[in-house]
Order: C-alpha cells, then structure tokens, then sequence
C-alpha cells in the first residue's frame, strides 16, 4: 500500500518525494510556476521591510546590554555611582524596549499587499491562479492532510513518529464520480467508486500546524471530541487518533490520513461514515 502525501524511506532515507503522483490530473504550468517565484520575491522584500534596519539592531542589542550591565553594578554600587548606574540602565533598557515596539509597530504596518492575499494557507495568488486554472471551485472546503514519512516493516506501512509531520492546509471538492485534492500546485483526484472503506486509526500522533481560523482549546466542543491535546510551547497537536481512507488508485492501493477533526469533511468526500471507537 502507498500513502498518498507520504514519504516511503524504507530503502532510501533520503527521499523527499510523496506517494501519489499517478493521481495527479492537472498540475501548475511553467508560467504559473514562475509567477509564484516572483511572487515569494515580493514575500521576502515585505519580511526584510519587516525587520529594523541594520543599524537600529545593533544599537538595540548594545542598548540591551548596556542596560543590563548598569542594572547589575547599581546593585552593588554606593552613592552617587548607584544613582547613575540605575538611571543609565533604565533609560537602556528601555531605548532597546522602545526599538523593539517600533519594530512590530513596522512589521503589522506592512501587512499584506494586494499581490500576498490568496487561498488563505496554501500560498498567495499563485495557488487563486492555478487553483483557477486546475478547475478548482470556490466551494472547495479547505481540509487538513498529514504529511510524514514512513517505512515498511513486515508488510505494513508506519509513519515514523519521532520525524517532523505537517498537519498541511489543502482543498478538497466533490467532481461527479471523483472527490479531489489541491495541494497548492497539484490537483489529485480519486474515484469515489474505488474508496474501500474509511479507517479509525487508534495511534497517537503527534504533528505540527493547526489551520482553521478558530483558535484550538482543546476542552472546547467540538474538539473535545477529537482528543487533541496541545502543547502551549511548541505549538504541537498530539492526536490519539486520525482517519484513514483505503482506496484503490490506477496501479495502487493506497491511503490517505487526515485528523481526527476532519471526520464531517471525510463523510462528505467519500460517502462514507467515519467508525466511532
């Protein structure tokens, strides 16, 4: 079985390459392609306008810890020495604080312009144009797809916890007897005839990235339900389990795994229900 959106390194750890491209229908042309490198031109040019100019970083790193340096000696300082260490410290310390401000006063100042507003997740107006241009409707509903690496041991597939896996924003419509997949750049489709069955995965999971435009608690409903739980410091989702769509593609079986959260859009593509516990 090959996993769609995953990286087999069973014989080769190196490999970067996703299962699935005999599903691959439509895919981005060469002049869309190069409209997205320009595009990313404009998104370095917007985050280097973000950060302070040269000179003002250097000035807020030697403020900072010139202000820290007057803050400890007028801790241990006497008289007219303690006095002018304490007010030299705070008037550092507070020129780095001042910097510090205006650099995030620039960064929201900038926002995005006109030519970085697109399908929110999957990349600018590069992806509205080729999602355009791949017959990707309006109505897709944005879905989130784990992309990971695994191995085959003894003839079963196991996604390798301990690597980096991506909980990726993706769109997902219904055409006639297909249900699709837009990753950005490429449109997978897969007939809904040829889906097996839907699998509830009882594994913990552990993947990076939350997506929707609401902001994740887990005891909230509905998520509750789907037993995530998160990390407040890396900003982790460990999922104690995910589905799993088994189908059958031209030359392969294959399966696609997705969160747990995204059961209602899983019964929506295939037809079928997702199994409960």
């Amino acid at each position: 079985m090959k996993e769609l959106f995953g990286v087999n390194r069973t014989d080769n750890k190196k490999n970067r390459v996703c299962d699935g491209e005999e599903l691959v229908t439509r895919r981005a042309d060469e002049a869309l392609k190069q409209r997205r490198e320009a595009l990313n031109g404009v998104l370095s040019d917007e985050a280097q306008k973000a950060r302070l100019p040269g000179i003002l970083a250097l000035l807020r790193i030697v403020a900072l810890v010139a202000g820290v340096v007057c803050s400890t000696i007028a801790l241990f300082a006497d008289g007219a020495l303690k006095y002018v260490t304490g007010v030299a410290g705070v008037l550092l310390c507070a020129c780095a604080a001042v910097l510090t401000v205006y650099e995030k006063v620039r960064s929201s100042s900038i926002g995005r312009t006109e030519q970085t507003v697109g399908l929110d997740g999957v990349g600018a107006v590069w992806s509205a144009e080729a999602a355009k241009r791949l017959g990707v409707p309006d109505s897709a509903k944005k879905i989130d797809v784990f992309i990971y690496s695994y191995k085959n041991v003894k003839g079963e597939n196991r996604v390798q916890d301990g690597r980096l896996i991506v909980n990726a924003p993706m769109y997902a419509f219904v055409d006639q007897d297909k249900f699709c997949i837009f990753d950005g750049e490429k449109r997978y489709d897969i007939l809904r005839s040829a889906v097996k069955r839907v699998e509830r995965v009882e594994e913990k999971l552990t993947a990076f990235g939350w997506n929707r435009s609401d902001k994740f608690r887990e005891e909230q409903y509905p998520y509750k339900k789907f037993k995530i739980k998160a990390d407040e410091k890396s900003g982790d989702l460990t999922y104690k389990f995910y589905y799993k769509i088994v189908f059958i593609g031209a030359n392969n079986e294959y399966c696609l795994r997705v969160p747990s959260h995204e059961a209602d859009t899983v019964t929506a593509l295939t037809g079928l229900i997702c199994p409960e516990k």
